[in-house]
This record gives C-alpha cells, sequence and structure tokens, in this order.
C-alpha cells in the first residue's frame, strides 16, 4: 500500500528501534523523503547547474567517507556539487561543498574514499594525476594537497597494471593504526613490487599482501 512507512530495526545488544514514518511509498515505487524526521535531506542546498529540480551532485558519486571530525568527502564523475565547482573530488563540512585542491581534471572518476583516523584522506580511481601531482590510480590528501602513495620517479608512482597500462583502484581501508589497503586492478607499484590486485601501504611503500590474487 502507498503511504509513510516505519522503519523497525532489532538487535541483540539494543532491542527494538522504530524510525517512525521513515520513507513513503508511491504508486511508482518510488521512496521519498518521511514526514518523522528520519526522512532524506540533501547534503548541500544548492541547485545543481542546468538540472532545475537537482540538489547536490551533477554527476554519478561513487564512494563517500566521514572524518573523525564529521567532514565527509565524496568521490565520483561530478564536476559541481552543491553548486560548488568540484572536480570528481570534494569535501562537505556541514553546512557547504568545496573543492579538494584542482581535483581530477582528466576524464577519470574518483571510485573511492577512505578518511584515515591520521587526518589524511585516500582517494582511488582510474585517476593518474591528482590536484596536478602524478600517482597513478591513488593518492592521499593532507588536508591543503594532494601526495602521490609510492617511493619511485614521479610518473610511476601509485598503483597500475603494467609499465604501459594503467590501473585503477576500486575500495581503499585505512587501518587506524596507520596502515592503507588497496583493492582494484594492478599488479604493480613500482616494477620491484608484484601485486596480485590488493596491497597494503606502510606509510613510505606499497608492499604485497602474501600473493594476492590471481584475477
Amino acid at each position: 500500500s502507498t503511504g509513510l512507512v516505519n522503519i523497525v530495526i532489532q538487535t541483540e545488544s539494543n532491542g527494538v528501534s522504530t524510525l517512525t514514518n521513515a520513507y513513503r511509498y508511491n504508486p511508482a515505487g518510488q521512496i521519498v523523503g518521511g514526514s518523522g524526521g528520519s526522512g532524506w535531506r540533501s547534503v548541500g542546498q544548492a541547485r545543481v547547474p542546468g538540472q532545475s529540480m537537482a540538489v547536490g551532485a551533477q554527476n554519478t558519486i561513487y564512494g563517500l567517507s566521514m572524518s573523525t571530525n564529521r567532514i565527509l568527502y565524496a568521490g565520483g564523475g561530478f564536476t559541481n556539487i552543491g553548486g560548488s565547482n568540484c572536480y570528481r573530488v570534494a569535501q562537505y563540512d556541514g553546512t557547504n561543498w568545496s573543492s579538494m585542491g584542482l581535483g581530477i581534471r582528466q576524464f577519470a572518476n574518483a571510485n573511492c574514499m577512505a578518511a584515515g583516523s591520521n587526518g589524511i584522506v585516500y582517494a582511488g580511481g582510474y585517476a593518474t594525476n591528482w590536484g596536478g601531482v602524478n600517482s597513478r590510480a591513488i593518492a592521499k590528501w593532507n588536508g591543503s594537497a594532494w601526495e602521490a602513495m609510492g617511493d619511485n620517479t614521479e610518473f610511476e608512482r601509485g598503483l597500475f597494471f603494467s609499465k604501459f597500462v594503467n590501473g585503477y583502484v576500486n575500495s581503499i581501508v585505512a587501518a587506524s593504526n596507520g596502515a592503507v589497503y588497496a583493492g582494484g586492478y594492478f599488479t604493480n607499484s613500482n616494477y620491484r613490487t608484484h601485486l596480485g590486485y590488493a596491497a597494503k601501504w606502510n606509510g613510505t611503500a606499497w608492499t604485497n599482501m602474501q600473493d594476492g590474487l590471481r584475477n
């Protein structure tokens, strides 16, 4: 039936919790915000250029991550979010979206974001240049500038499939101990470290995780 719908969540530790009027189900089968204070809301109120009814990003968002100081980071294929020109990566302070340096100016998406407890934000995707810094498939944001993740020459830093074939990163986990784990389509970091689609960043270099994965 149509109308406002509650969501009931039951866990062993917390018992039963009810989100009253969490969403509205309409005849078309679409879900929209409810009226009970627990519905969906826009993140950033600026209208999307060229889309009079849209609020948010003007293209796809692939990855989100929240930092310990409540900054939301987004990566995707967008070039404008919340009315601000942000190229494929952006940050939201609870009120406004803003750019992360020059972002990614290539025609290449950011697939994933991971905010570490150390204040560093890690981003992965198809890109080979992040805010003017060459780093293949993955880079880190220190709060004011992008930095490469690799210990070789400028054009060989990051993660890639082979010398002439760029790879991409689809998933990043930033551990509390400072280690960073990446997964995606890559087998190399510096032609000396052979990786099998999964790698660990120890703060200065990429290391393999035993034999990794075959494909």
